[in-house]
């Protein structure tokens, strides 16, 4: 999906809990297919990322 140094980043983002595309909070939520972030500002800005508690 993304190189190295760019997927290292993007955890980093990820990981303090903020939105990469608008800066918002990134929220946890329950979906069809398990958890996922959700960027807080929705739906002004679609960013989602799929949560998996093993990686």
């Amino acid at each position: 999906m993304f190189n190295e140094k760019r997927e290292e980043e993007f955890y980093e983002l990820v990981g303090q809990g903020i939105c990469p595309q608008c800066g918002s909070y990134l929220v946890i939520r329950n979906g069809k297919y398990g958890e996922f972030f959700e960027c807080s500002n929705f739906p002004h800005c679609r960013f989602t990322f799929n949560y998996d508690e093993n990686n």
